[in-house]
């Protein structure tokens, strides 16, 4: 990370997908002709050539600039990408194959900040699903009652009515506001939901099915920043797998060598001892403090673990 090689400074960032292999580096500066986000296997060959390696900010399609967002599906294929300016109605980011080939013409393609729905502007964040066909759409001052973020299929059929629609910065729930961040699961169906000052004793990030009815009660809440643990304050950033169970956790100060992000299963008790702990910022491997970005698979298994400062030769990313 941030090192040289052959003579080109580079700069990563590591995305690790369902098998637990591929990661995405980013070749900043790497050859005249722009950056390369590359993917690599877990024995650091690079995966494939071309396929796997898309231009950052090169002059293409017509002279007009592109910017890529990769985000690699569960196959281990499908990126996104941007295309900026591209046509007078917007951007379009564009899915496309492995091979290199364009994945669909308008199923993949959407308008970004495009006239629409009766002249109001849009945006999208688009995520693309384990399926390769949804994305999230979000409709800014589509009606008086706040925005929604709808999620679409890939004819261009809205994904169901009410469903498939949350309110944004609304009132509800006894009059409190709520903010979402919906984060769609591998099946197409989970987003995860935020409460903010729902309770006296903290917000509740809350994954919901399609069918809106909460998925379990408790196993699927966690409390942020609330009394527990021997009166140790706790801050959780929940990311679910796929299978709908396993979240993040982290503790904070829970003891003198660091904290400790630890996953724990539906029904409540800890995904294992120590294999699922580790310490962060704490005292290990040689005394080089270490820090950790953890990221869990859909398989609920693999996870990335960044040393720093683990001696001269750099920062090793690890998984």
């Amino acid at each position: 990370m941030s090192t040289v090689v052959a003579g080109s400074v580079n700069a990563g960032v590591l995305t690790g997908s369902v098998e637990g292999n591929h990661s995405q580096r980013w070749r900043v500066n790497g050859s005249a002709t722009g950056a390369h986000p590359q993917r690599w296997r877990a024995n650091r060959a690079a995966a494939g050539a071309h396929p796997q390696r898309w231009r950052v900010n090169v002059t293409a399609d017509g002279s007009y600039p592109q910017r890529w967002r990769v985000c690699v599906a569960a196959d281990g294929g499908y990126p996104q990408r941007w295309r900026v300016n591209v046509a007078a109605a917007g951007a379009h980011p564009q899915r496309w194959r492995a091979n290199g080939g364009a994945d669909g013409a308008y199923p993949q393609r959407w308008r970004v900040s495009g006239a629409a729905d009766g002249a109001h502007p849009q945006r999208w964040r688009v995520s693309g699903a384990a399926a390769g066909a949804h994305p999230q759409r979000w409709r800014a001052n589509g009606a008086a009652d706040g925005g929604y973020p709808q999620r679409w299929r890939v004819r261009g059929a809205a994904a169901g009515a009410h469903p498939q629609r949350w309110r944004v910065n609304v009132a509800a729930e006894g009059g409190y506001p709520q903010r979402w961040r919906v984060n769609v699961a591998a099946d197409g169906g989970y987003p995860q939901r935020w409460r903010v000052s729902v309770a006296a004793d903290g917000s509740y990030p809350q994954r919901w099915r399609v069918s809106v009815a909460a998925d379990g009660g408790y196993p699927q809440r966690w409390r942020v920043n609330v009394a527990a643990a021997g009166a140790h304050p706790q801050r959780w950033r929940a990311n679910g797998a796929a299978d709908g169970g396993y979240p993040q956790r982290w503790r904070v100060n829970v003891a003198a060598d660091g904290g400790y992000p630890q996953r724990w299963r539906v029904n409540g008790t800890a995904a294992g001892s120590h294999p699922q702990r580790w310490r962060v910022n704490g005292t290990a491997a040689g005394s080089h403090p270490q820090r950790w970005r953890v990221s869990v698979a859909a398989v609920g298994g693999h996870r990335q673990r960044w040393r720093v400062n683990r001696g001269d030769t750099s920062d090793h990313p690890q998984r």
